[in-house]
């Protein structure tokens, strides 16, 4: 009789907890309690122990247009699943959303269940954003940067005293509600190295604070150069000039970045002087052959060179562009226009260009034109003179003309007057004789 009782238990528990293990169930859950106006809101039920069922999520009060039909399954299933389904909804109004969730699963043994559930969300006023996007801190491990921290100094410089393939930066938002990206490990390499770290604050204004890193040489390769050492750098800038494309040389059996332009077979590495100042050199034939410079803009870039021959009328200077100098000529010494001599990176043409020194900018010269211009202006100079000669000695010889006109009227004047005073001369005589005649007594 107690076996009897003890196996009846025992199927009763069993049948039971097969039940159980068939149970199906829908759970109604939201990500959030409480959403400033205009925020969103999501609402998920998870389904689980059931192969079918259509199930049903509807939010009301302070949104509009949120509700959402999901079926579990189909009517061929013949295997429980689980699955979340979600709808997300944006509050329009303060107040409350309310979600409810409804429907009808159905496990795989066919025992349809009705499901439900209601979960509220606060609707509240808009708070202020905060604006700060300072940090409170900013450093790199076991390296010191210069100058020491403050939130209003954005940039920085710092140097490692070995070479370094990576460092770790840290930085802390001075609000907890602001973010801050780029710290953390990163890599560098030698030479150059920006390190941006940027804040932005809760309302999404941003502010970037700059590390300036310097990370010396593996073991620098040195090349002489007009009477100095250069450090070649195995890595190039960030900024390249225009036209020019990636590759590798080979300096002291290492290989280093560099960059090619085909059309000009020209070559450049990136180098460093005893001073610290970093430049473009063209390299040929193991050696660097002088410095690269060129001027931009965003159509054309111009190789500036030295003038090799003087044009007529011109005088031979130098010139500084960006601490380089070349030779150049002017018009007008002391001017802030000069021609200069340049290579067309794109055409590979070689011209003659205006340099305005002040705004630096390059306009293409027109040799033929100023040729001309001077050919006549020495015309003009070997001709003046000529008739500057002969106009004087046309006046001269109109003066001469006059001046003897006038000395034949003023002579003929005079011999007019004498003949009139030769015929009167007579007649005075007879009148003194006459009244000198001695009276009779």
């Amino acid at each position: 009789m107690k076996k009897i009782k003890l196996i009846t238990i025992l199927l009763i528990s069993f049948f039971t907890l097969m039940g159980n293990v068939e149970a199906a169930s829908g759970t109604l859950s939201i990500n959030r309690s409480s959403v400033e106006l205009g925020q969103s809101v999501t609402a998920s039920v998870t389904v689980s122990g059931a192969a079918a069922g259509i199930i049903r999520i509807n939010g009301s009060g302070s949104t509009s247009n949120c509700s959402k039909v999901f079926e579990h399954g189909t009517a061929t299933t013949v295997t429980n699943f689980t699955r979340t389904y979600s709808i997300t909804c944006r509050s329009t109004s303060l107040g409350t959303i309310t979600f409810r969730l409804s429907g009808d699963i159905t496990p795989a043994n066919g025992n349809t269940r009705n499901v439900s559930g209601t979960r509220t969300v606060t609707v509240v006023p808009v708070r202020p954003r905060s604006t700060n996007n300072n940090l409170s801190s900013l450093t790199i491990s076991g390296i010191d940067i210069t100058p020491n921290f403050a939130s209003g100094t954005l940039t920085y410089s710092a140097t490692s005293d070995k070479f370094i393939e990576s460092v770790t930066v840290n930085a802390k938002a001075a609000d907890n509600k602001a973010r801050v990206t780029g710290t953390g490990k990163k890599n560098v390499t030698e030479g150059d190295n920006a390190l941006k770290v940027t804040v932005t604050a809760e309302n999404g204004s941003a502010k970037t604070y700059t590390i300036n890193l310097i990370v010396p040489e593996k073991e620098p390769i040195i090349m002489h150069f007009n009477g100095q050492d250069f450090l070649i750098s195995r890595k190039l800038p960030e900024n390249i000039p225009l036209n020019f494309e990636k590759t590798t040389v080979t300096i002291n059996d290492e290989e280093v970045e560099a960059l090619y332009n085909e059309l000009l077979d020209l070559t450049l590495v990136y180098a460093r002087d005893e001073d610290n100042n970093s430049n473009f050199f063209i390299f040929e034939d193991d050696l660097l052959i002088r410095t690269f410079l060129a001027i931009q803009s965003e159509v054309s870039s111009i190789m500036l060179m030295n003038i090799d021959e003087v044009i007529s009328g011109m005088t031979l200077v130098s010139l500084t562009i960006n601490d380089n100098k070349i030779d150049a000529m002017q018009i007008n010494e002391g001017s802030r226009f000069y021609i200069v001599k340049g290579i067309d990176i794109l055409t590979n043409e070689t011209n003659l260009y205006y340099y305005d020194r002040e705004l630096q900018t390059l306009s293409l010269f027109d040799e033929e034109g100023y040729e001309k211009i001077t050919n006549q202006v020495q015309i003009h100079d070997y001709m003046m003179p000529i008739i500057y000669g002969l106009a004087v000695a046309a006046i001269v010889q109109v003066l001469i003309i006059i001046l003897l006109s006038s000395s034949k009227s003023k002579l003929k004047k005079r011999l007019i007057k004498m003949q009139e005073i030769i015929k009167k001369e007579p007649k005075k005589e007879v009148e003194t004789k006459e009244k000198t005649k001695p009276k009779k007594k």
